[in-house]
């Protein structure tokens, strides 16, 4: 028996073994690009976690190849600390240069590293930078998402490494594409914006008129304050004023948690009056002033708290004010 039991242990150990091996060394595939198509890289993405001894010229190298895991979205967690992904991308189209999304706007520290493809001469590793704690200066397209230009030859194929990190609980969805398509998907994705902002707009201006004739109601103050607060929110989360913001990284990361905790507020202020729960549920009341207390304690804190703790800080305001 024990023999029998050793030689158990001895098999499953190295099926383990093999696997570990096979799931470290396996790159991802290639995501091949073709003219007019917005290629989604999921599926196609190495990962290795950031750290001091992980340096740019090593990575360029192929130092750390063996070092990469397929990316896997419940393994992978870049909240707490930058990661930085590999993708092997071949050019399928007729330009010389694609464009490489993050699809989204709230990361607070993007980088984008690789040797281009030159016909002849030195190569020149292309480093760029962007993300809400470089400022606005570091955003490369007037878009509403972080994108980098990568020089790809067409039929060539190239490494490209992504470092991303960020605090908010945003789903990893990059893409590549070329210069056309990804303009032609932003003007449409950028459309719905624009008809939800003006719609916003459109309803904050009335509630602004209907107030300066009924000044006596609170309820409709608070209603202009709470319209007002979410138009922020969706101008934040769009990346509508991203090119806008000063180049302040503590006023980038700290202004959505800010402006998050005043909307609900202006929320809750707008729940206690128009259904006047002080008088007709007390119950309520006071589960509703509890919601206030910890929305303007998170609104004070926010100005000095980690980024990390105020966002989730946020989740349970929202979870508060949905309740």
């Amino acid at each position: 028996m024990k023999i029998a039991h050793s030689l158990l242990r001895l098999a499953v150990s190295l099926v383990l073994a093999v696997f570990t091996c096979n799931s470290a060394l396996a790159a991802a595939p290639v995501a091949v690009v073709n003219a007019g198509e917005k290629f989604p890289l999921h599926g196609h993405i190495d990962y290795i976690p950031d750290g001091p001894q992980v340096s740019h010229d090593k990575l360029l190298a192929g130092q750390y190849d063996n070092d990469f895991r397929r990316y896997d979205d419940y393994a992978v967690n870049f909240r707490d600390a930058p990661v930085w992904l590999r993708l092997r991308i071949t050019n399928n189209t007729d330009s010389n240069m694609l464009v490489l999304s993050t699809n989204d706007v709230l990361y607070t520290e993007a980088e984008i590293l690789y040797l281009p493809t030159e016909p002849e001469g030195e190569t020149v590793p292309v480093n760029r930078k962007a993300g809400l704690l470089n400022g606005h200066a570091g955003k490369t397209w007037h878009y509403h998402d972080i994108a980098f230009p990568v020089q790809l030859l067409p039929g060539q194929t190239q490494v490209v490494y992504l470092r991303l990190h960020t605090p908010y609980f945003l789903l990893l969805d990059p893409y590549v594409a070329d210069l056309a398509t990804y303009s032609v998907y932003q003007a449409e994705f950028a459309s719905w914006g624009h008809l939800m902002v003006g719609l916003m707009i459109g309803v904050l201006v009335y509630l602004g008129m209907v107030a300066l004739y009924m000044r006596h109601i609170r309820n409709i103050r608070y209603g202009v304050a709470f319209v007002f607060t979410a138009l922020l929110v969706v101008l934040l989360a769009r990346g509508y004023i991203f090119n806008l913001l000063p180049n302040i990284p503590w006023l980038n990361t700290h202004l959505y948690p800010l402006v998050f905790s005043a909307q609900a507020l202006a929320y809750i202020a707008f729940s206690l009056n128009h259904f006047k729960t002080q008088k007709d549920f007390p119950h309520v009341d006071k589960l509703l002033r509890a919601c206030e207390a910890v929305c303007a304690t998170l609104f004070v804190a926010s100005l000095f708290i980690p980024l990390q703790w105020a966002v989730m800080a946020i989740g349970v305001v929202a979870f508060l004010v949905v309740i």
